[in-house]
């Protein structure tokens, strides 16, 4: 996944963007799963800048609310319940932007949150 990811970097045009946008969906999930939480972060961090920003892009939706998932999990490994809330907040409200969106909410932050006690972002987010 790394060596395709820079490969599609690399060479970029709008096919192999659309390529590298699900590709980073994929491995920043995986590399948080399998514990490579400052990579997670980094993978999660360049989804949202290159492809979360605007509602035109086409995976616009998904990027910045699994891309926001992401980085408040990683966030809240670290301690840091504020930044996880907030990464949470922005992951609900940057997806309900694009009224096209087919998205399916990733609530795996918001249970991590309500487990540690943040009940009023959680609540929040549902609504």
């Amino acid at each position: 996944g790394e060596t395709a990811l820079e490969l599609l970097k690399k060479e970029r045009s709008a096919e192999r963007d659309a390529r590298r946008g699900a590709l980073l969906l994929r491995h920043a999930a995986t590399a948080f799963e399998t514990g490579r939480f400052e990579r997670a972060k980094e993978l999660a961090t360049e989804l949202v800048l290159e492809y979360g920003v605007t509602t035109s892009q086409p995976e616009y939706a998904q990027s910045a609310h699994i891309g926001n998932i992401l980085l408040g999990r990683v966030a809240l490994r670290a301690g840091d319940k504020d930044k996880a809330k907030e990464h949470l907040l922005v992951a609900v409200r940057s997806a309900l932007r694009d009224e096209n969106s087919l998205l399916t909410p990733d609530a795996a932050l918001a249970r991590e949150l309500f487990a540690a006690g943040e009940r009023a972002a959680v609540l929040e987010y549902l609504k």
